[in-house]
Order: structure tokens, then C-alpha cells, then sequence
């Protein structure tokens, strides 16, 4: 662990703070890459091994640009390469309410106001909500087959390895021949280049002879276009016909985006033909494939199609990349990546060597048998971070339910995005692990629908604003649609906008916070402050006709399950701190007016949540019979975790409930899904319970996680490598809160005692580094991005001291709320001793 742990010798510390003064770490090129010149350690290797090639796309090893997608299986004689582009998706056909919602929501108000729960249910799912127009899902671009000329004798390789090389987001297969040749394989998708680029090696001169070929499940033609380059173009629909399109007909379902897709065949020595719609190579020393892709979404208004030449865009992309050699390709995919990667790191102790020697999925079986494997750990907290930075980057859509990797033509949930807690999941870890830029695409996302759909849907309901429901998708819409199992929830947006505000926390960038954010958070509120109606027995102000998200209830001893009620607990937790987040806003950019004074007075209205007589948070307005004890949703909580309105100090009745309603959920039969099991894990972190928080992960770890260490619901979904990230830092790190305190090790199991963690951020604008030892702090160094004072709770029977540019730096204590603070200049780096 020599290359891992960060070297905390005060001299050279002392030194590095020298050479740090007015350096900041928000110094950033064009493509948004931090310029962190405080990182003393150099990242160890973080790889996913096998000794075995993938025998389905779900275990094979994830690569992308945001935009591009891939996952090279790493067969030998027959690898296939999935692809993927984040912007086929199946029909551009919209769900629409009907225009006199608003009529419909006032009359299912008064039916649940007199307590008739069923009529209401009926008349929301027959009158309010639209069948949904399914399926309308992200489709696989299709497959590379690569197909070797092998004899008999070198039909099984001799050895055989592939990795995943999280660093270079690189994937790589070795195959060693009995002949004594050696092929390796390689594969990138550049982000500065925006291709797919695949790199085949041989140890022999002229051994390489395979045939090259491009296909997906259905609605495609492939032909080659000259002796070493092959075109694929289609529409993603739904169609079970394997009948191959011609040119643009259209004779499927559903349709959806077209698409172009072109490989160019480059070799060393050798020579390329095309026959029967394949590349064939003779004799190649090397190949290098360059893939690009091009498709008729238009990203400003997905209904409008993008009126281009594709296949002229797939040419052009390539030609510009062919300027460059593949080395400098590579090594300029490399530094774009580890721009990001390289920001954060931690270390949670020593692997032993044998158990490092083993691949990941040894590993995993071993982990789950109980073996100590801190490493494995480290690798799923960077698991998630590698995600990101592969399948979320400005300009592009956000990652989906599946990120952007999916090899199925109709996924499991449409593979778009959930905003009952999916979607948010996937961004969980981006301010937390320094990768905040990557926040825009979802934040954009949202801005997108404010604008369009989200604020006709609002019109609808006789509201100002904009609202998301309960899904979304490429087509960017907002609709009530389906049951009201799911579809009667109109906190999508409210909970997603959450994400504007924490970006903001996080960066101190006003200009952001005036310009983008402000405006969201606006239209957010005035939708807010328009759907809530005052209770008629309470006078409270309440959501309503809503559900707490996928649960239900019974009532009068009635066996029917009831979802449909007037203000859930999720809903006014969400509210209220939207109003919170708008009012801040307000305070930050000096907003003082008659709407600021609207949702002051609002906000003291809302009913708030309530305790029941088990000692649980109430879920409902009332203690109804539930459905499921053991539900997997925790949205009842949210004011724990991701919200912040339940603290230990501040709050501690609701704190004390939330730890029972979460006791309860567990003894009850807990959870399986692997997204509610890393918002369980968040939430015991919150709850500073850091063996139960411990638990979960490895729950997750045995349960939910592939060899190639991407979650599985099943099939893989992203959420739950966000989530796993974001709980492991939230046992490291907490900044939340009212005042934004800093918590060290809030919930750190005792199998964590000693570490190391560099990189990781907390509200306020600052950046941390920390080692710990026997559970204790030892030293930090905290860069402040912004000037802000940071506050930061004390440890028993230790003190901290301070000193920046070799200078005391003088810190004050608040006795009563158990923190020291001093203030800090933007730029500066501080070093901290706890003693």
C-alpha cells in the first residue's frame, strides 16, 4: 500500500503549501478539467480482471464518452463488442394529459377528503392518468463481431486474461497461443475524439487473418462501403421482424431514432477486402478499428428530428481522427479521462498479496466467504466514479437506468429514467467524489423540461411552473401516466431539482446560481406553491391527489390496496425543502420580494412530518394499515438521507423514528433490490450506525454486484454503483446541514480503523484530504475553493491546530454546538493536526 497512502510528512507538506499559495483547484481548460497540483501520491492500479471472456453483455467490461458506449466480451476466435449511443431510443410518439386536469385533481380531492379512497383511485386511474406507451426504450446500437482464421491447434488459447483499467478506462484482452503467438486487444472510447477505437496486436509478423462484421438484433443493413470500411444505418422501433431495412423504410412499430454507424479497418502489413457485407484481414501484423456514430436526435427538441447527412458526420469523425496516430489517440483519450479520475481516491487498508493476485471474481467469492479484501472495497468506490466519468459529460443526455450500456432491444423499465429516487441515485456521489462538472447533464435535463413539457403539464393542472412525474426519457417528457401505483406522483421534478441546489453547495459559483439554478428553483416553488391546498381539519398545507412512491395501504378493513391519499410524508418533506433551497437562494443573490414572502408563509404551513404511536415516521397523512412492512422504497425518509432536515442535535425525535422505521423495514424481512440497499446504506450513515452501514455494503457487494463490478438489479443497473459510492463517502465524510458542519468519520465500521482518503468534497466549497488512524483523525489538508468559513465538529478529548503557508491560522471554538471554525481564502490550502 506504499503507492496508495498519501505521505503526510509535515516538512513536505510544509513545502507543497508553499508551492500551493494562490493556486486553486478550480483552475480549469475547456473541456472543464481540474488542474489539481495538490495530489502528492501518484493513484495505484484500480483494475476488474477475469481469466475468462464475458458470456453475456452484462459481465462484459464498460467503456464510454457519455455519448458512446461499449463493452468488449473479449472472445477468442469469436469476440462481439457491444455498442452503444446514447440517443437510440424507440418512438418519438408523446403521452399527453388532457387539458382539464385541474378539474379532474379538484374532484379527487374531495372524494379523499371524505374518506372515499377507492372512488378516488378509480377516477385518478380512468380520468387522470394515460395508458403509457410502451415499450418506448434506449436500444443497443448493435454488435462488432470479430471472427479470427484459427487452426486447430490455436483454437483455445494457451492463457487468456482480459481487464478493465479503470485509470485509462481501458479494456483489454491477452490471448497467448499454442504456436507461441501473442494477441492483444485493446479498446477505448475517446471523449476528445468521440470514437470507438479497438487496437488488435500481434506478437508475430502478418499472424493476424479475421473476418470484421457490424449487426444488431433487427432493423439494420450493413454494407461496406470499400475494401476496408463498413457502414450500418437503421431506426430504433419495435420490431420483432429480422428482416433488414432498406435505405430509410420504416415498417416497424414505434419508431424511433435513425441511425448511422461506421467501422474503418486500419492494419499494418496485411491487406483488407470486403465480401458478403464483412471485412475480411490477411496477414495484419496490427489492426486498429475506428468506429463513429451518428443519429437524427435533435438534443434541443427531441421531437423535432435532427435533419443532417449521418453518414457524412460518421466520415467526417473519423477522418479527423485518423489525423492522429493511435498512440496519440490513446494517450489523448488518457489524459481526458484521468483529468476526472484522478481527482479522489481512498484507502482502507492492505490487501494481502495473494488475494490481490486473484481476478475480481475470485475476489468477490472470496469477500463474500468472509475474507479481508480493503482493496475490493476501494475498487467499488471507484467503480462508481469511473461510471460517471464514462456515461455523464456536458452536452450529453445523463445516464440512464442501465448508464449508457444496455444489449437488450426492449430493457427492464424502458432503461430510462426513474425520479422516484433512480436517476437522483446516479448522481448521489458526483459533488461528493470531485466530479461535480459531471452534474450537468442531469441538471440540464431538468432545466429541458422546465421548459417544455414540465411547464405545459403544470398549465394543465392550473399551475405556474413546471413539475416531472414519476419517469422521463430521451423524449424529455412529463406526463401522468399508467397506475397510480407509480404514476400518480408529481415530486419527480421537486426531488430532482435538489440536484441544482447541491451543485451549488458544493461550488459557491454565483454566476451559476444566478443564471442557471436560480430560475429552476424558481419554477420549482411556484408549482409547489400552486398544487398544495390546505387541509379542511388540519388548515396545513398538503400534496395532493399523490402516493408515496410504489407502496399502499388499506383502509376501513378493506383488502384493496390503496396508493392514491393527501400528503404523503415524501412529498411534504420534498416541498418544504425546496422552499428551503428557494429561500436560500434568495438570501445568496439578495432576492428579498412578494414571492420570497409567498413561500416563507408556505412553508410554515406545510404539515410536517409526524411520529405514530410504533414509533416510526408516519408514511401517510394518517397511521394506515400498510401494504408491505418491508417495502423497498424508503421515501418516508427523505428528510434523513438525501435530504437534511432530520439531524441527531436538531431534530432528535425524528432522528430517534427514522432509526426505528428503518429497524423495522430490516426486521421485517429488509429489501432486496440493490438501489434500495444503497439508499439503506446512505441512510445508516446518516444514522452514524457504521457497522450496520457496513453491513449493507457488503450485502451489496455478495448480492448485487457483477464480476465486472457493475450493480445488478438484475440486469445491471447504474443506480446502485452511485449509490454505493455516495454511502461509502458518507461514512468518511459528512458536510450537511443547516450550518454545513464537517464531519470526520461519522460512521466508520471498526474494520475501517485505519486510512486514508484524498480529493473527496464537502459543502462550502471545500476540497479534503484526510488520515486517520485507530478511528481517530491524524492530519488533513483542506483546499478552499471559495472564501468561506468552514466549521468542523470536534472530536473528544482532541484539538485541532491549523496553519497554512507555513503560518498559524487562528481557530475559534463554539462550545455549544461541539465545532472550531476559522475562515479561509479562496485558493488557500490548510493543514490540519488533531492531537
Amino acid at each position: 500500500m506504499n503507492n496508495k497512502i498519501m505521505s503526510f510528512a509535515v516538512l513536505f507538506r510544509s513545502i507543497v503549501l508553499v508551492l500551493a499559495i494562490n493556486i486553486s483547484c478550480t483552475n480549469k481548460n475547456n473541456e472543464g478539467k481540474v488542474a489539481n497540483s495538490f495530489k502528492v501520491s501518484k493513484l495505484r492500479q484500480f483494475e476488474v480482471t477475469d481469466n475468462e471472456p464475458a458470456q453475456k453483455w452484462e459481465h462484459a467490461y464498460p467503456i464510454g464518452n457519455g455519448r458512446l458506449g461499449a463493452m468488449p466480451f473479449g472472445g477468442f476466435p469469436n469476440e462481439q463488442i457491444l455498442l452503444n449511443e446514447e440517443t437510440i431510443w424507440q418512438g418519438r410518439n408523446s403521452m399527453q394529459n388532457r387539458t382539464d386536469l385541474n378539474f379532474i385533481v379538484k374532484d379527487v380531492r374531495e372524494l379523499l377528503w371524505a374518506g372515499k379512497y377507492e372512488e378516488a383511485q378509480n377516477m385518478i386511474n380512468k380520468d387522470l392518468l394515460v395508458p403509457r406507451i410502451t415499450p418506448r426504450a434506449f436500444q443497443p446500437l448493435g454488435y462488432l463481431r470479430l471472427n479470427y482464421k484459427t487452426t486447430l491447434e490455436n483454437s483455445v488459447p494457451k492463457t487468456y486474461s482480459r481487464k478493465l483499467s479503470m485509470n485509462d478506462a481501458l479494456a483489454v484482452s491477452t490471448y497467448e497461443l499454442n504456436d507461441g503467438n501473442s494477441i492483444k486487444q485493446e479498446v477505448f472510447v475517446s471523449h476528445p475524439d468521440n470514437i470507438i477505437a479497438i487496437r488488435i496486436e500481434s506478437k508475430n509478423k502478418g499472424a493476424l487473418s479475421l473476418s470484421i462484421g457490424m449487426d444488431r438484433f433487427a432493423d439494420f443493413t450493413t454494407e461496406p462501403v470499400n475494401a476496408n470500411t463498413l457502414v450500418m444505418w437503421g431506426q430504433a422501433q419495435n420490431s420483432n421482424s429480422q428482416n433488414k431495412l432498406q435505405a430509410e423504410e420504416t415498417t416497424g412499430k414505434n419508431m424511433g431514432t435513425r441511425f448511422h454507424a461506421m467501422a474503418k479497418v486500419i492494419t499494418e502489413e496485411g491487406k483488407t477486402v470486403n465480401r458478403n457485407n464483412e471485412i475480411l484481414v490477411e496477414g495484419a501484423k496490427t489492426i486498429t478499428i475506428l468506429i463513429s456514430s451518428s443519429t437524427d436526435y435533435n438534443y434541443n427538441n427531441p421531437f423535432l428530428t435532427r435533419r443532417h447527412d449521418r453518414l457524412k458526420a460518421c466520415l467526417n469523425t473519423i477522418i479527423e481522427a485518423e489525423k492522429h496516430s493511435y498512440k496519440v489517440l490513446k494517450d489523448r483519450h488518457i489524459k481526458d479521462h484521468q483529468a476526472y479520475f484522478e481527482r479522489a481516491t481512498i484507502d482502507l487498508g492492505e490487501t494481502a498479496p495473494g488475494v490481490k493476485q486473484m481476478t475480481t471474481s475470485e475476489r468477490l467469492k472470496s469477500f463474500n466467504n468472509g475474507g479481508s479484501d480493503p482493496d475490493l472495497l476501494e475498487d467499488l468506490f471507484q467503480m462508481g466514479r469511473y461510471m460517471l466519468i464514462a456515461s455523464s459529460r456536458k452536452g450529453t443526455l445523463p445516464p440512464n437506468l442501465t448508464g449508457i450500456w444496455n444489449g437488450n432491444p426492449n430493457p427492464a423499465n424502458h432503461s430510462d429514467w426513474h425520479t422516484n429516487i433512480n436517476v437522483q441515485q446516479n448522481f448521489w456521489h458526483a459533488e461528493l467524489t470531485n466530479l461535480s462538472d459531471l452534474h450537468e447533464p442531469f441538471i440540464s435535463l431538468i432545466n429541458d423540461i422546465r421548459l417544455g413539457q414540465g411547464k405545459q403539464l403544470a398549465e394543465k393542472l392550473g399551475c405556474r411552473g413546471f413539475l416531472i412525474t414519476h419517469a422521463t426519457h430521451a423524449w424529455k417528457e412529463a406526463a401522468f401516466s399508467g397506475h397510480s401505483f407509480w404514476g400518480m406522483w408529481p415530486m419527480g421534478g421537486a426531488w430532482s431539482v435538489s440536484h441544482v441546489m447541491e451543485h451549488y453547495r458544493f461550488t459557491n459559483d454565483k454566476d451559476y446560481l444566478s443564471n442557471m439554478a436560480y430560475p429552476i428553483l424558481r419554477d420549482n416553488v411556484l408549482f409547489c406553491l400552486d398544487w398544495l391546498v390546505e387541509n379542511p381539519q388540519t388548515g396545513k398545507l398538503v400534496s395532493g391527489p399523490s402516493a408515496s412512491p410504489e407502496n399502499g395501504f388499506y383502509v376501513d378493513g378493506s383488502e384493496e390496496i390503496i396508493n392514491a391519499c393527501m400528503g404523503p410524508t415524501v412529498d411534504q418533506m420534498i416541498i418544504y425543502e425546496s422552499f428551503t433551497d428557494f429561500l436560500e437562494a434568495s438570501e445568496i443573490l439578495k432576492v428579498n420580494n412578494e414571492l420570497t414572502a409567498q413561500i416563507t408563509e408556505a412553508r410554515e404551513k406545510l404539515a410536517k412530518p409526524q411520529i405514530g404511536l410504533d414509533g416510526r415516521i408516519m408514511e401517510w397523512d394518517k397511521e394506515y394499515r400498510e401494504w408491505k412492512v418491508n417495502h423497498r422504497h424508503y421515501s418516508h425518509l427523505y428528510s434523513l438521507y438525501p435530504g437534511c432536515e432530520i439531524m441527531p442535535n436538531e431534530t432528535p425525535a425524528l432522528f430517534e423514528a427514522a432509526r426505528i422505521s428503518v429497524q423495522v423495514r430490516q426486521t421485517n424481512g429488509g429489501v432486496s433490490h440493490g438501489w434500495s440497499r444503497g439508499h439503506l446504506l446512505n441512510l445508516y450513515a446518516r444514522l452514524l450506525e457504521g457497522e450496520k452501514a457496513y453491513e449493507t455494503l457488503q450485502y451489496l457487494m455478495k448480492n448485487n454486484t457483477l464480476p465486472n463490478l457493475m450493480h445488478t438489479q438484475p440486469p445491471i443497473f447504474f443506480d446502485g454503483n452511485g449509490a454505493g459510492t455516495a454511502g461509502m463517502v458518507e461514512m468518511l465524510l459528512q458536510s450537511h446541514g443547516k450550518e454545513n458542519i464537517l464531519q470526520l468519520l461519522p460512521a466508520l465500521p471498526k474494520g475501517w480503523q485505519t486510512g486514508s482518503f484524498e480529493g473527496l468534497c464537502a459543502r462550502g466549497a471545500f476540497e479534503i484530504d484526510l488520515k486517520w488512524k485507530e478511528g481517530k483523525p491524524l492530519e488533513a489538508i483542506v483546499l478552499s475553493k471559495s472564501h468561506n468559513q468552514i466549521k468542523i465538529k470536534e472530536f473528544p478529548e482532541m484539538k485541532i491546530s491549523v496553519s497554512s503557508n507555513g503560518k498559524a491560522v487562528k481557530v475559534k471554538r463554539n462550545i455549544k454546538k461541539g465545532y472550531v471554525y476559522f475562515d479561509t481564502v479562496k485558493g488557500q490550502y490548510y493543514h490540519l493536526q488533531f492531537k
